[in-house]
């Protein structure tokens, strides 16, 4: 697993869901792949919008090895916001190329108490 440097928003772990949210966008900035396949159904959908869509849980996997933004040196992550079956998670991503990318992930869960992501939205902006 590599090695990031973390900051999380006071309010970001204060509810079970936003502390699994907190804690599955760690894993994806970290590459904790053994995390991440636990938590995702089978039939999950991924897109980075204007960018990919991948659909299925081998798929994701795959497409979280190899995607250029997750490989970062340092990540905060500034909102998480649930309701029901959906949330969304927010911050900043600074790439190991100290490329930095504001990102807003919104999830979508099998049921509003389940901890299984069946898809997520990605967008990305590069920042100055």
């Amino acid at each position: 697993m590599t090695r990031v440097k973390i900051n999380v928003g006071p309010d970001c772990g204060n509810a079970p869901k936003k502390l699994f949210l907190k804690d599955f966008t760690v894993a994806l900035a970290k590459g904790d792949v053994d995390f991440l396949t636990d938590c995702i159904g089978d039939h999950m959908v991924w897109e980075v919008v204007g960018e990919s869509q991948v659909t299925g849980k081998e798929d994701y996997v795959k497409a979280i090895k190899r995607h250029k933004l997750w490989k970062v040196k340092g990540m905060s992550i500034d909102t998480i916001i649930t309701h029901g079956t959906e949330a969304s998670v927010s911050g900043q991503i600074t790439a190991k190329d100290n490329s930095k990318f504001g990102f807003c992930n919104i999830y979508k869960f099998r049921s509003a108490g389940a901890a299984i992501v069946n898809s997520v939205r990605t967008f990305l902006v590069r920042l100055p």
